[in-house]
């Protein structure tokens, strides 16, 4: 009988979460201000530059110099306080990020600049958590927790038992002979895996309104060897989901066909298989103590306010992710990890000399403190109050500053947006005023054309003394300036050319009397017998 069943299952954050998706953020799709990364989106940043500035990154794009994307990043990182007001997302960053951001590129000896592009990609590469391409959310794929289940499934099948014969080998043939036989199907028969009838939908944010916060944090190697220190190289920076969200994801699981896996021992298996190992890592007599403190008391209450659920099988603990550890994805009683040694060599063990934590400190050997471990989930059928309750602290303040990050870059974001109303609006005004003055100009240039020479030679006169005016309407000099002279000159001029006719020298006359004591301390009626007014039109 084919039997369907759906769940709607509610996903809560324990850990940090990082499911790889094969992304990275590079230095030119970001900039980092005030200790927040900002992301940037093309249209953006380049609505965020000026015309000069454009031209100045479409040069940096165009060019050949070897070490172009080193002077990308020094040209961004030198103009993010404009970007980070068009960010289309804030996230948080490790300090020691900030500080590697801030450091890089600066001279690292005389007439060395650390800005080459193998360096720049390196220190600045983020690798991203899965993410929706269109929204920037982050989300949990449903293959990641159908891979999780699958494991805690294979674990609840086996019980302990050890491998047989041609199942003791580190490859991928070994590993299919295993679950082929726990499982009940073969190569020309996966439609008995019961697993194909497990199905699951990736899971998305439950608050389309409030997008979950994410952050950077680096991952650094711990020894479990009391006094040892791991020799890891240091990690490359990644985005996490933040620890601590309750009820943060919604997701579905699809039961098909005539199977014996049901709600009830999915819970039951997963929980067998996950309870114990976030016991064992919160207990660890070396590595519990370097977890943090708020984090490791916060998760040790939740094991046992979650108890009345894990019991009536309400829900169950994943790990799911980058990072989540060898032990989560190896069965119990058969699991052997690969240590690797020098040159290939190495053994394998029942479970492994280091394990990674999210941590805020770049290198290993100074991550010493507020660890936190990656990948573990709570998934339930219902809302969690309870839980809600046990996170509340954590969360809260988790939201509340990525709230006021975001709350942040929309005052920006409306704070550049009323700027580039005004600075469009100004360049229309601008353009207005311009366009009029054009066509002021042409209009005076026809009329000018219309007129003789002496009526083109006072008309100029006049415009220049009323374009002065207009411009500095409290301007007035002594007599004998520049603009007395002015005045001497034309009607001298007049007074010795022959060719002016009577119009004109009225025309001249009228103009120098309303003009000249708008611009010059002067008495007209003495200025009048000065300029032999009198004489001028007598000759006329």
């Amino acid at each position: 009988m084919n039997q369907r069943t759906d769940k709607n299952l509610h996903i809560s954050i324990l850990s940090p979460v990082h499911i790889g998706c094969d992304s990275d953020l590079d230095p030119t799709q970001f900039v980092i201000q005030d200790e927040v990364l900002h992301l940037l989106h093309p249209e953006a940043m380049l609505s965020a530059f000026t015309g000069q500035e454009r031209q100045e990154l479409l040069n940096t794009l165009q060019s050949s110099d070897a070490n172009s994307l080193g002077n990308l990043f020094q040209l961004l990182k030198s103009r993010r306080d404009k970007l980070a007001q068009a960010s289309v997302r804030v996230v948080d960053v490790a300090r020691a990020l900030v500080t590697t951001y801030e450091n890089l590129g600066k001279n690292t000896q005389k007439g060395n600049s650390d800005n080459s592009n193998s360096k720049v990609i390196n220190r600045m590469r983020i690798m991203r958590t899965a993410f929706d391409p269109f929204t920037l959310d982050a989300y949990l794929p449903g293959s990641s927790l159908k891979g999780s289940i699958r494991t805690a499934w294979l674990d609840f099948i086996n019980n302990q038992r050890p491998v047989q014969v041609g199942e003791d080998r580190l490859n991928f043939a070994a590993n299919r002979r295993l679950q082929q036989r726990l499982l009940g199907y073969t190569d020309s028969h996966l439609e008995n895996d019961p697993l194909r009838h497990v199905q699951l939908a990736d899971a998305h944010i439950c608050d389309e309104e409030t997008p979950l916060p994410t952050r950077i944090l680096y991952a650094v190697s711990k020894s479990k060897r009391p006094g040892k220190e791991s020799k890891s190289a240091p990690s490359v920076p990644m985005e996490v989901i933040h620890e601590a969200l309750p009820n943060a994801f919604k997701g579905q699981l699809r039961l098909t066909g005539d199977n014996k896996i049901n709600w009830d021992s999915l819970c039951q298996a997963c929980n067998r298989f996950y309870v114990q190992q976030l016991k064992d890592e919160l207990e660890h007599q070396v590595l519990g103590n370097m977890l943090n403190p708020m984090w490791r008391k916060t998760m040790q209450q939740l094991l046992v306010v979650l108890q009345p659920q894990i019991q009536a099988n309400k829900g169950f603990l994943l790990r799911v992710g980058k990072h989540s550890g060898a032990e989560s994805v190896t069965l119990n009683g058969v699991r052997a990890i690969a240590i690797r040694g020098a040159r290939g060599s190495g053994k394998n063990r029942g479970s492994t000399s280091e394990k990674r934590f999210a941590s805020a400190q770049r290198d290993s050997a100074k991550a010493t403190h507020n660890l936190l471990p990656f990948g573990w989930l709570w998934v339930s059928l219902e809302a969690d109050a309870v839980l809600s309750e046990a996170l509340s602290p954590m969360s809260k303040a988790a939201c509340e500053q990525y709230l006021n990050y975001k709350q942040q870059a929309l005052i920006k974001e409306a704070k550049r947006q009323e700027t580039l109303s005004e600075q469009q609006e100004q360049a229309r005004v601008r353009a207005a005023e311009k366009l009029a003055q054009e066509q002021q100009e042409a209009e005076r240039a026809e009329r000018l054309a219309q007129l003789s020479d002496n009526q083109r030679l006072i008309q100029e006169w006049v415009y220049e003394f009323q374009s002065h005016h207009e411009r500095y309407p409290q301007f007035k000099e002594k007599m004998g300036g520049a603009w007395h002279n002015k005045a001497r000159q034309i009607i001298k001029l007049a007074h010795e050319n022959p060719a002016w006719t009577g119009d004109e020298k009225r025309c001249l006359v009228e103009a120098v009397t309303a003009w000249l004591p708008k611009l010059v301390s002067v008495d007209m009626k003495v200025e009048r017998r000065n300029l032999k007014f009198a004489a001028l039109l007598g000759d006329v």
